[in-house]
């Protein structure tokens, strides 16, 4: 079997957290039946963001619960989809992004790709949105629609940012700042003898408070884009082993049960019926497919 052709933010994040879940998706390509929650209201923030809609992301949550109940027709081991739970889902991106657009507006260019040759392989790395071209040097931005926001100090090391720099130095030859915005779902539980309708209803309000998007301000310097670079080789090495290997990669077992559960466990521990609730992912556009793609054929000298 080839060794995989590119790379990409999401796949190096995959490798780091399981060799073993790394290969389920980029090898073997499976995915749930019926995605996690999270994933689908993180696609749906992003969709809705894209269109400058909140309506575009409500309406996708409900198109992929549509799409979801139609692959599992027919199949007794699939899980049914909770018609209150998508509808709270639905109200809640819808919200997340009518207060992520009344702060930050809609002028940013949004969904940048970008695919840089790099040691024989193609690193693929796409940009939430990048802001003050007109102005400047411009900056990256990276949304994340999360149940916990992560300190200012943390900001400063993750991986994911490194790499979007380094793109954003290899397309633009600038280094430019990063604005980190977290938008925090809410905490909030349906109450007793609450409907689901007066569920959402406080959805609504409570995003309207200002301390569910918080935005940090960060930088890459030449040495971090360095240090990435000989990780990118390392990393690129392990994905060849795992691809090559007869067997499943290595099981990290710390990873299984960190924020909720990996959606994968049931298939790696062998329950009943775990095989019913995976299929062949199929080579389909994106939900959001990047409107803005930028293809260079080498990296400039450090």
């Amino acid at each position: 079997m080839a060794s995989p052709a590119t790379i990409s933010e999401a796949s190096i994040s995959t490798l780091l957290r399981c060799a073993r879940l790394w290969r389920y998706r980029y090898v073997d390509r499976l995915e749930p039946v019926v995605s996690a929650p999270a994933l689908l209201m993180g696609r749906a923030f992003a969709h809705g963001l894209e269109k400058a809609d909140p309506n575009a992301a409500s309406d996708q949550i409900r198109e992929d619960a549509e799409a979801a109940r139609k692959r599992a027709l027919g199949d007794a081991w699939a899980r049914p989809c909770n018609p209150d739970l998508i509808k709270v889902q639905a109200t809640t991106v819808e919200a997340a992004v009518a207060a992520y657009i009344q702060r930050f507006g809609t002028a940013e260019e949004r969904e940048v790709e970008h695919r840089i040759a790099h040691g024989g392989h193609t690193l693929i790395c796409r940009i939430d949105a990048i802001g003050g071209v007109d102005d400047g040097d411009g900056y990256i931005v990276e949304d994340k629609f999360v149940a916990r926001q992560i300190p200012p100090r943390e900001v400063e090391i993750l991986r994911q940012l490194t790499i979007e720099s380094y793109v954003h130095w290899c397309s633009t030859g600038k280094f430019a700042h990063i604005h980190y915005r977290q938008i925090r779902k809410p905490a909030i539980r349906q109450r007793r003898d609450e409907s689901v309708d007066g569920l959402c209803e406080r959805i609504r309000v409570e995003y309207q408070r200002e301390d569910f998007i918080t935005e940090a301000i960060t930088r890459r310097t030449s040495e971090d884009h360095s240090e990435l670079i000989a990780e990118l080789s390392c990393w690129r090495r392990q994905m060849t082993a795992i691809t090559e290997a007869p067997r499943n990669g290595t099981r990290n077992t710390d990873a299984c049960l960190r924020y909720g559960q990996c959606e994968f466990l049931p298939l790696c521990l062998g329950e009943p019926g775990a095989k019913h609730q995976f299929c062949k992912r199929e080579n389909r556009k994106a939900t959001n497919e990047p409107t803005n793609k930028t293809t260079i054929t080498s990296v400039p000298k450090n």
